[in-house]
């Protein structure tokens, strides 16, 4: 950035944020409201410590608690910094510890031999170990409620507890209870049939009460059981004492205390306590289970992180070093876990408690607490630091006074806030936008709900006809389940649409002919006439096959008249021949053959060989017909479906740590189906660049809009009747922080706060007065709305202007007859193929596989490099990449220890290496006694040859992801096997690893020849190997030749080749980024012919940049 462009950018900055820029040494919390620019300044921030200091973009740590969050960061740094902004270390805290593990894998070394836990797994650990808990336990009641406990396990976690802080804070409350028992009791004898009335009587008492609480307090890691009483105790005194009245007292006797079996009141809380003993019993045994099985969840990547930042002093002191500047966006939302990755990036004493770090946040926007996020950390951050500067932004740029108003009497509400622990900050925002037009703020309430949605459809509309553009409007709500109705409402009015779904696949309908098919597959394979009969004709009905539905009807009479099964009819039919034969082979091999194989089978990824001597081999027609039949939405959504459906059955079968065949496919959905768990499809939907934007207020945090609709505004969605985040495994009022329920007032005034501020000017808060079921609905607590004396309903919360309730009791058309089932809907409204990658694309990173799957007409091909790459059409891997994967992982393997321990393992271990990563492959048992083989017997080739010599210091598997490196505007990634570093010479010669063998294939030479350029590329264009050469590439054949051989084929660089590439790269770049997939129908596969599909790309490249 200029500093001309950067003097620009600080002159328009306030003076609140011009001194959180200035400010860059030392600890800054600055308490940023919404729309007071934050991001803005942060980006300035960053710009200035470039400029003012000596600092390097990679000495810059950016951490926030969101991907979106994440990404929008940077694009603002980049409007900033340019390129550079890829330098600048921005990520989220697990992205961040997730980093810290594949850049120090020394540290790590197991970590690469563990695979991560999903869901079902979780479930089935824990459902056998309670299973195996004595009756009597009082966790015994969460076999029903696995999910609940699952997520106690994450706030555990997330909350830095372990088992052994869980059973020393349950023997304290027992102790505490046990202690305080009797002189509760005697106290409140006199009061065991009803409480006293009278607040000169009830005060004495319950002071009596804090005094026994206050005697029992000891000193514990987490909030001690009876301080925590006394204080919320001595507040109800104080309450009770201003308003003269006891109602405050007894919300206190009915949260704290419990009659005993004499009936005689003592403090609450001993069941919880016993529980949460029994829980940290299940914890350390489900730890255990998952190290058993090489497992671990999503919560231990960072626990991981910070176990060895602690154990490991120069670790700490290595990424101390590193990082001289560090910001921390969105403060409110961390949790225990990611603070106290914060305190250990920032531990230095050389620091004196005052390190550079600068944490930015707003309370009244904590919205992420059921992650494990605490608002609270915004006060430990100023308490953990030595003369913190706080700041506070006050001046808004997004939103109308009016908006702004209504946001202040929504956060008056919240009882816990932060500016109550700093008397002389204020957080009342006002407007400096003087740019915006008239507020349109309107409270409306509808007799049904499908009055509500026709009439905000049409609202929008009109808005839209009125010239705002459709992504300045955003839908609202606390929920998908109530946004997902409106959609069919909005593409009536022929509205394009945005949202995220939350489909649960298995209602797909490609899912579930998958699933019937393979029911089908399985009834054959066991003979099961019966079944297979009942299934034959659903599955010969689905499209993809385009049989006659007379056909299959006859045959139906034939079965039935000559008393045969359906499958030996089919054989002899020979419209239906090859999907019989297809069915009755895969039959045949449902022991032998992977759930994968067979998924490839019947989606008609691959041919199927039936040994039939008419049709000796078939293939289902349904991958193809999904990509030419249907139309582009279609095939997107199928794509999406099956992609989760694998992702999902791989993760499972990661944690089984077996090959999985067709039949436990069937059990895991039942698995699913049985816990009640939807397979959710997560893909962001786009039906235009320019769509209405349909969004969870979680997804809208750090939006603007220039018109917000919050729907369905209604006590039991947004007031105080919303259902939060129910779990039956309830905790010790001293473990409560580290749960959100979605239940108090001020997470649900917190949540109403970010949806009302994301508006400009436009808010229209919509209702309906009656349910589907005939129930009334009541108005949102906190809008605070009553009649008025002409007994017109009014909402006091907004502006006075604003107030009238507006009712409309106009009847609307019926759904039946607007036919809106948004699933078909949605498929009937079908959108570019463009729009639907939009987001893909923005954030694609062309790798040397992908460049050369683009371009090798031999061994893929743009129409390849369009389906695996880019729709990601899913397959099975094969064993020869499993193998692959072997190798790479155990070479790095042997890399990494030798970079941290100076001795490079023998070839026995390298082998057991790779043998125990192979036993955590999909593969049967004859394939991994194969390959175990394969592996062991390569690797004595390869450490025994000249070719496998290790050097120390020598970096393996090192990724470029994060490195921001471009070559024109392509934006390049991929990842290196090995980086022979020669530092004195400051050269780099890059290693590819390959398995097989080269042979004589020209074509072949000439794709791996192509990706060492690239690598040359990006480690030349990365910042963390800025002024290295990269003169040579080496590719290794680590699997021995015929004669038992390693092959090794050094490349010197060329200039001329390198620019070759460069154009090459820019030319695919564009290809991809305006789905532009070339006709290669006259190009054959021979070498000569990929030279020439090359040469035409840079030809017709040349002539789009040129005048």
């Amino acid at each position: 950035m200029s500093n001309n462009r950067f003097q620009e950018v600080y002159a328009r900055l306030n003076t609140a944020q011009r001194a959180a820029v200035d400010n860059i040494y030392g600890p800054v919390l600055v308490i940023a409201g919404p729309g007071t620019g934050k991001t803005q300044l942060l980006s300035a921030r960053v710009a200035h410590m470039l400029q003012s200091t000596d600092a390097l973009p990679q000495n810059i740590l950016c951490l926030t608690f969101t991907e979106n969050g994440a990404r929008n960061m940077r694009e603002r740094l980049t409007q900033f910094i340019g390129q550079a902004a890829y330098d600048v270390q921005i990520s989220t805290y697990h992205g961040f510890g997730s980093a810290i593990i594949n850049r120090f894998p020394e540290y790590f070394t197991e970590l690469r031999l563990e695979r991560s836990v999903d869901e079902l797994g979780k479930r089935q650990i824990l459902a056998d170990i309670i299973e195996a808990t004595d009756y009597r336990s009082p966790i015994k009641q969460v076999r029903h409620h696995l999910g609940d406990l699952i997520n106690t396990i994450s706030e555990v976690k997330r909350g830095l507890l372990s088992a052994d802080d869980l059973r020393a804070i349950a023997k304290e409350n027992r102790r505490v209870i046990a202690q305080t028992q009797t002189d509760i009791a005697e106290t409140l004898a006199p009061f065991a049939a009803r409480m006293p009335g009278k607040l000169a009587v009830a005060e004495p008492v319950f002071q009596r009460i804090r005094e026994i609480l206050t005697e029992a307090i000891r000193e514990q890691k987490t909030e001690h059981y009876a301080k925590l009483a006394a204080h919320e105790l001595e507040t109800s005194l104080e309450k009770a004492c201003d308003d003269q009245s006891t109602k405050a007292l007894t919300a206190w006797k009915n949260r704290w205390l419990a009659k005993d079996a004499d009936n005689r009141y003592k403090l609450a809380g001993e069941l919880e306590a016993r529980r949460i003993a029994a829980l940290a019993e299940v914890l350390e045994t489900y730890q255990q289970a998952l190290a058993k099985k090489g497992l671990y969840d999503f919560d231990d990547m960072i626990l991981r992180a910070i176990d060895a930042l602690e154990q490991h002093h120069e670790l700490r002191f290595t990424i101390q070093e590193q990082y001289q500047f560090i910001l921390l966006d969105e403060f409110q939302d961390t949790n225990a876990a990611q603070f106290k990755l914060v305190q250990l990036l920032t531990d230095n004493p050389v620091h004196e408690g005052r390190p550079n770090v600068l944490a930015v946040g707003d309370d009244d926007q904590a919205i992420y607490a059921f992650q494990g996020a605490e608002y609270s950390n915004m006060l430990d951050f100023y308490r953990a630091y030595r003369d913190v500067d706080v700041i506070s932004l006050t001046e808004n740029y997004r939103s109308h006074t009016a908006i702004l108003e209504t946001a202040k009497l929504i956060t008056q509400q919240i009882s816990a806030r932060l500016d109550h622990h700093f008397p002389t900050i204020t957080k009342d925002i006002r407007s400096s936008n003087t740019k915006l037009p008239a507020a349109s703020l309107e409270r409306r309430s509808f007799r049904s709900a499908i009055a509500e949605r026709t009439a905000i459809a049409a609202e929008i509309a009109a808005l839209v006809a009125a010239g705002t553009k459709p992504s300045h409007i955003a839908v609202l709500a606390p929920k998908h389940k109530q946004l997902e109705p409106l959609v069919p409402y909005l593409q009536s009015q022929r509205l394009p649409v945005a949202y995220e779904k939350r489909e649960n696949i298995l209602e797909a309908p490609v899912v579930r002919e998958l699933l019937t098919m393979s029911r089908l597959v399985i009834a054959l394979h066991e003979s099961n006439h019966a079944v297979a009969d009942s299934l034959w004709p659903e599955v010969l009905s689905y499209d993809f096959w385009n049989f006659s539905t007379a056909d299959i009807w006859q045959t139906s009479w034939q079965t039935s008249e000559e008393r045969k099964p359906w499958s030996e009819l089919l054989l002899n039919r020979a419209a239906f021949r090859h999907a019989a034969l297809l069915m009755l082979t895969l039959a045949g091999k449902v022991e032998t053959e992977s759930v994968e194989y067979i998924l490839d089978a019947l989606i008609g990824t691959t041919d199927v060989a039936t040994h039939d001597r008419e049709l000796p081999s078939v293939r289902s027609p349904l991958r193809e017909h999904c990509l030419k039949a249907n139309g582009e939405t279609v095939l997107y959504e199928t794509v999406s479906q099956l992609t989760v459906l694998r992702e999902k059955l791989r993760e499972h079968q990661e944690g089984e740590g077996r090959e999985l065949k067709l039949a436990d496919l069937l059990a895991f959905v039942s698995a699913y189906e049985a816990a009640e768990q939807a397979m959710v499809n997560t893909s962001p939907y786009n039906q235009a660049a320019d769509s209405v934007q349909l969004m969870t207020v979680f997804k809208a945090k750090g939006l603007e809009f220039d018109h917000v609709f919050l729907v369905a505004a209604d006590n039991s969605v947004w007031g105080s009747r919303a259902t939060g985040i129910g779990n039956k495994l309830t905790l010790p009022a001293n473990l409560a922080y580290i749960r959100h329920a979605g239940s108090t007032d001020d997470e649900r005034l917190r949540l109403l706060y970010v949806a009302i501020t994301r508006a400009r000017f436009g808010l229209h808060l919509t209702s309906h007065e009656q349910s589907f079921s005939g129930k009334q609905t009541e108005p949102v607590k906190y809008f605070d709305e009553a009649a008025d004396e002409n007994n017109k309903k009014r909402i006091r919360v907004v502006p006075e202007p604003y107030q009238a309730v507006k009712h409309d009791d106009s009847e609307p058309p019926s759904i039946e007859a607007l036919a809106m089932n948004w699933r078909q809907r949605h498929y009937r409204h079908d959108a570019p193929l463009a729009e639907l990658l939009r987001e893909r694309l923005a954030y694609y990173q062309l790798s040397p596989t992908q460049l050369t799957r683009f371009l090798d007409l031999k061994y893929g091909g743009p129409e390849s490099f369009f389906l695996d790459s880019l729709l990601r059409f899913p397959s099975a891997p094969t064993v020869d990449i499993i193998f692959g994967n072997t190798m790479h992982g155990t070479l790095q393997w042997l890399q990494n220890e030798l970079n941290k321990t100076g001795k490079l393992p023998s070839h026995t271990a390298a082998a057991q290496h790779a043998a125990r990563y192979l036993d955590n492959q999909a593969l049967n048992d004859e394939q991994r006694i194969i390959q175990t083989k394969r592996a062991a017997q390569s690797l004595q080739a390869y450490l025994t040859s000249p070719a496998g010599t290790f050097t120390r210091g020598n970096q393996a598997e090192t990724s470029f992801q994060d490195e921001g490196v471009f070559v024109g505007e392509a934006h390049i990634g991929g990842r290196v096997d090995l980086l022979e570093i020669n530092k004195a010479e400051k050269t780099i010669t890059v290693v590819d690893y390959k398995t097989g063998q080269l042979g004589s294939d020209p074509a072949k030479l000439h794709r791996y020849t192509l990706q060492l350029y690239f690598y040359k590329l990006l480690v030349e264009g990365s910042h963390s190997f800025q002024n290295y050469r990269v003169e040579q590439g080496r590719l290794v054949f680590v699997e021995p030749d015929n004669d038992g051989n390693i092959q090794q084929k050094t490349i010197s660089f060329s200039e001329t080749q390198t620019n070759r590439t460069k154009q090459l790269i820019r030319a695919v770049w564009r290809h991809v980024q305006n789905l532009d997939i070339p006709d290669t129908s006259s190009y054959g596969t021979t070498l000569k012919d990929i030279i020439a599909f090359e040469d035409s790309l840079l030809a017709q490249d040349g002539k789009n940049e040129s005048p």
